[in-house]
């Protein structure tokens, strides 16, 4: 059981890592090739767009990640067994640092392809939230109702 929680844990952990990793290495790649910038600067139709969906998708997907999780809690994974418990905890966290990790990934890109600091908002907006999400074994214990 203890090697089960530890592997989740460890999964979790490495995600977590490569949702943050994900803008250093945006950021990285665009602040070495400045003539990427700004590549949709002359389209304004493009440019809004991006926007739009970048602030629709930090304004559907950081509640509903936060939300969904605290509701799946006691409803989908504290209600069966403890295995099948851990099992579900570690895909509804995937779940919940994925939908996350979309509007960093869309904040950035329009960041730098809009020169739009609302893309930049909205990343920073996922990325304040994942950090209720960080993963660890008191954590994962304390909320299965696991003691040992």
């Amino acid at each position: 059981m203890q090697q089960l929680i530890q592997r989740i844990v460890r999964q979790l952990t490495i995600l977590y890592a490569l949702v943050w990793l994900t803008p250093i290495l945006l950021l990285a790649y665009y602040e070495l090739q400045p003539e990427q910038h700004g590549l949709w600067t002359d389209n304004v139709r493009a440019s809004y767009l991006a926007e739009t969906i970048t602030i629709l998708l930090t304004a559907l997907c950081v509640p509903l990640s936060l939300k969904l999780f605290a509701w799946a809690l006691p409803h989908r994974i504290n209600s069966c067994g403890t295995e099948q418990a851990l099992q579900r905890y570690s895909c509804w966290s995937m779940l919940r640092l994925l939908l996350l990790w979309i509007p960093v990934v869309c904040g950035m890109l329009t960041y730098y392809l809009c020169l739009s600091y609302s893309g930049l908002l909205c990343a920073l907006i996922a990325l304040v939230a994942t950090l209720f999400c960080h993963p660890s074994q008191k954590v994962l214990t304390q909320q299965i109702n696991l003691t040992d």
